[in-house]
Parts: C-alpha cells; structure tokens; sequence
C-alpha cells in the first residue's frame, strides 16, 4: 500500500512539473489512475487541489480536453500546404481562406454598402469543440487535395495527415 501512495505520489510531482492545460479560474485538471482515483494533472491543478478545505463540499464539471497533438497536427498540414501553393503570400489569409473554403466562416452583411464577405472561426480551443475539430480537419484535407490540385507527391503527404 505504501509503495502505492509513493507511485502516486511521484505521478502527481512528475506530472506537476508539466502544464498540460490552459486553465481558466475556478479549473482543475484531472486524470484518472488505475484504481479509478482522481489526480490533479498538472502543476496549477496541484497548487489548487492543495488549497480545498478537507470535508467542504466542491462541485466538478467534466468535460474532455481537446487534443492538442491533434491541433499541432493540423497547423502542419496547412504550413505543408501553404509551402507547396502559388498563389498566395500569406500564410494568415491562407488560413483564413481554407477556412471559408469548407464553411467555418460567419456570413457578414456591411452595413454601407450592403456587400457580403465571409470571416473564418477560430479553431481554438476555447471556441471550437473536438468533435467539431474533427470534422474542420478532415474538410480540410479534402479541400486542399480538390482546390489546390496537388501533384500525387503532395497528395500522398497529404494522406499522412490523415
């Protein structure tokens, strides 16, 4: 048992010594061990674990962080593609661009001269959900492959991000 608690223990200092999260306040990051117990994740979570007041009810919302590997992964597959197109200068409005170009874009009307443009979502943590995530990565890829008319080299590449 007490070779237990010093694993958990060391699981607990190893893994405070990493943020994993983006915490706002009042937040907690938490992961499960193999007894089913609750572990702060990272070193904020730790300092706030410490802080609650033993026998005070708190109350948890869970919810699942997103992937961040998987948002790494999909910033590669647009430098890899910006880096292999002509037509644009920019990687920003590349971005934005590909964005529009599946549909995560707000519709705006000016309110002068009554033109239509389009502006891209974020893909933030904060303003996008996982699930939501998925679904703009893979439209992305489809979109890249179809718009840019990629050679079988890139399209290949392209596939590695799958």
């Amino acid at each position: 048992m007490a070779e237990r608690i010093r694993q958990s223990y060391f699981e607990l200092v190893v893994l405070s010594l990493f943020d994993v999260t983006n915490l706002s306040a009042g937040e907690i990051a938490l992961y499960r061990d193999d007894e089913g117990r609750l572990i702060p994740a990272d070193g904020e979570s730790v300092e706030r674990f410490a802080k609650m007041k033993a026998g005070e009810p708190y109350i948890f919302t869970m919810k699942r962080e997103r992937n961040y590997k998987f948002l790494k992964k999909y910033f590669m597959l647009l430098n890899c593609a910006y880096q292999n197109q002509e037509l644009f200068a920019d990687s920003e409005w590349f971005r934005k661009h590909t964005l529009i170009g599946i549909g995560h874009c707000e519709t705006r009307i000016d309110p002068f001269s009554g033109s239509v443009y389009f502006e891209a979502k974020s893909v933030s943590f904060a303003k996008c959900k996982e699930s939501d995530f998925d679904s703009i990565y893979r439209k992305t890829v489809i979109f890249l492959v179809e718009k840019y008319g990629f050679d079988d080299n890139f399209v290949n590449l392209v596939l590695g991000f799958l």
